[in-house]
């Protein structure tokens, strides 16, 4: 669609959603279970079939029952938030991010073939007016800035690419106040979400963010006045108290950040200390468990497993209808299985810090790439090297590395299993196999049967789960490991074919067969991925082709033209023929393996090769109805196709 036409298309869309949404908010106060109905019926016409006509009704009788959790936490939503700012969110959130962003992302996943975030998390500013204990961001230090340019920059090739909300942390993003507003001005179709600290929020600002209306924000507390200050500082717990009675005054949406550690896990989940968030306007947040990354870090804040497991209990009980309490909480580690594992790596989010560096995860800190000197979508084009390269940075002594497929196919029990058998096997590369036993989509048991047999094809190592996402890479392989080429399936399938040059084994450690949804999570393209991962027998057929076709014209000239005897006439094809295959085998379908003798080794093949040929183009036609120009074609495939396992495994091996 022409670029004029499509923003002309937008705007048209984006107005007429807008009418809409003014239309049910204006009966928000008259019926407010009809205006909830009404924002149900607004999601089915522009979601349409992206939900199941069961899940709209669903959604249908729990909001609109007077009764009910969720319907209680909207009326306060509603109840407190200012009418633009109400507005501007299901615009910027419902309609840009959820909506036409979604669609954009899904297109641009196809179109360039990396994962695009639906979210990027960007710092302002390393700069902090606090020192909190075991802050993520204090190794940073305090005098990197984003500037203006550089944070318009980020919108406005993340929007290109379909991302519309952008959450802000530091450092203290606050601390460039004045920047943030401009930039929210800017990009009034952009949701802003900032995690602040609280201290700076103040009535100027919050009259400013009223009416720009786009800015959302998570203020960091951590349970009573004593747990709160005994990590943040004294006063702290004041001054977000302060800061959510601000908030609440000026009808803007805030949430919280909740850290919890081993100390303080009780004071931030107890019930009182849910209402009290309730009754200052908070009703949502994220936890996060403590991470020992960044300025003073503490292991022994980290939660026990006995408190995590209390944590994943209390969240779902918080969330359920059993609770009364209008909060939704959210736990950044533990509700991995809901989003399909593990989001970042551009895969749902990725970091951008304040000195531009472009990381995985707000809690890796590991770049290969920087947005001042590249766009957005580089840094999107994340894969299994950048991991790797990152392994070996932040642990230069780690004895290898697991790699997990993100889509919940692999249990928690079956990687300990894979570590387990990765110390008894420590210069193997250990493969978690799955049985493929049970309801297996189709795609997935016929694409790794083929995979299987093409592979062993190609390798001579039999392995019985190509695909498998659930690999334990020895630290031994792991610098060569990053120079391989691809990316996806193509990388983890020329890992496997490079076994022989890292002089690795194979283990393979049975594991159990999970596929959510029929697999519909997969990236695995039978006929895309296919023509990647067998892309060394597609090279090998070219060689022999291109060879043979070579060899059968000099063939033909040499008997039919010059009228040379038979057996000359193969000779010289075969002199020619033999000298454009080494040439193409060696540095294209076996990347330039095979040392000095390679050569010598190759023509002791061919001349074994070309006796054995000539022998039988003499014979055969003696004793079968054939010619001898005829007899040449099986006579060589046959010759061909044993000549490749002989090279793969004798020639060219390393």
């Amino acid at each position: 669609m022409n670029t004029s036409v499509e923003s002309l298309t937008h705007k048209m869309q984006r107005a007429a959603v807008g009418k809409m949404v003014d239309v049910v908010l204006s009966h928000a106060d008259k019926d407010r279970q009809k205006t909830v109905g009404q924002l149900v019926d607004v999601a089915k016409q522009f979601y349409g079939s992206s939900f199941s006509a069961e899940a709209y009704e669903h959604a249908r009788q729990t909001l609109t029952d007077p009764d009910s959790k969720w319907s209680k936490l909207i009326n306060c939503v509603l109840d407190q938030t200012d009418p633009n700012v109400a507005r501007t969110m299901a615009l910027n959130l419902g309609y840009e991010a959820f909506f036409r962003g979604t669609k954009t992302i899904r297109e641009n996943r196809v179109k360039y073939q990396c994962n695009i975030p639906w979210l990027i998390l960007f710092d302002p500013t390393s700069a902090c007016n606090m020192h909190c204990v075991g802050c993520w961001a204090g190794e940073y230090g305090n005098k990197n800035n984003l500037s203006f340019e550089d944070m318009d920059k980020i919108v406005t090739e993340g929007k290109e690419l379909g991302v519309y909300l952008y959450m802000l942390t530091g450092g203290e993003p606050l601390v460039r106040k004045a920047d943030i507003l401009k930039l929210a001005e800017k990009h009034n179709d952009v949701q802003f979400a900032i995690y602040t600290n609280s201290t700076l929020i103040d009535e100027p600002f919050c009259e400013e963010v009223q009416r720009l209306g786009n800015i959302a924000f998570m203020l960091s507390i951590e349970g009573t006045p004593e747990t709160n200050d005994a990590r943040r500082g004294e006063g702290h717990y004041a001054a977000v108290m302060h800061a959510m009675d601000l908030l609440k005054k000026y009808g803007i949406i805030f949430g919280t950040s909740i850290c919890y550690t081993r100390q303080n896990i009780e004071a931030v989940t107890n019930d009182a200390f849910m209402r009290l968030l309730c009754e200052k306007g908070a009703h949502f947040g994220f936890y996060f468990h403590y991470m020992p990354v960044g300025n003073e870090a503490a292991p022994e804040l980290m939660p026990t497993p006995e408190q995590r497991k209390y944590m994943i209990d209390r969240i779902r009980y918080l969330r359920s209808s059993a609770c009364d309490i209008p909060f939704y909480p959210m736990d950044f580690q533990n509700d991995g299985e809901f989003v399909g594992g593990c989001i970042a790596g551009g895969r749902n989010y990725f970091h951008i810090n304040s000195a531009g560096d472009a990381e995985p995860c707000v809690f890796i800190h590991y770049s290969n790439a920087n947005i001042h000197d590249q766009s957005i979508l580089e840094p999107d084009k994340l894969d299994d090297k950048t991991g790797l390269n990152a392994a070996l940075n932040l642990w230069p002594d780690l004895s290898g590395v697991v790699t997990a497929d993100a889509d919940g196919q692999h249990t928690l029990r079956d990687i300990l299993r894979l570590i387990e058998a990765m110390r008894e096997h420590p210069n193997a590369l250990v493969l978690g196999s799955r049985e493929f036993t049970g309801d297996v989509p189709f795609k997935s048991r016929w694409g790794n049967r083929i995979t299987r047999f093409v592979y062993a094809l190609a390798s001579g190592v039999h392995v019985s789960d190509t695909q498998t996402g659930l690999r334990g890479l020895p630290a031994c392989a792991i610098p060569a490991m990053i120079t391989i080429d691809g990316e996806r399936y193509e990388y983890e399938m020329n890992v496997l074919l490079k076994l022989r040059d890292m002089k690795l084994g194979v283990f393979e450690v049975p594991i159990e067969t999970i596929y959510i949804d029929d697999n519909s999570g997969s990236h695995f393209n039978p006929v895309r991925d296919a023509i990647r991962i067998y892309a060394v027998i597609f090279k090998y057929l070219f060689s022999s082709v291109t060879s043979f076709a070579v060899d059968y014209l000099l063939y033909w000239l040499c008997l039919g033209v010059f009228k040379f005897a038979p057996l000359i006439s193969y000779a010289l094809a075969r002199l020619v023929s033999s000298q454009v295959n080494y040439h193409l085998n060696k540095h294209t379908v076996f990347s330039g393996r095979g040392g000095r003798h390679s050569m010598a080794k190759y023509y002791a093949l061919a001349v074994v090769q070309g006796l054995l040929g000539a022998g039988l183009v003499q014979v055969l036609p003696t004793v079968l109805p054939i010619s001898a120009a005829v007899v040449k074609i099986p006579v060589d495939l046959l010759l061909f196709a044993i000549s490749y396992f002989i090279q793969r495994d004798f020639v060219f091996d390393k």
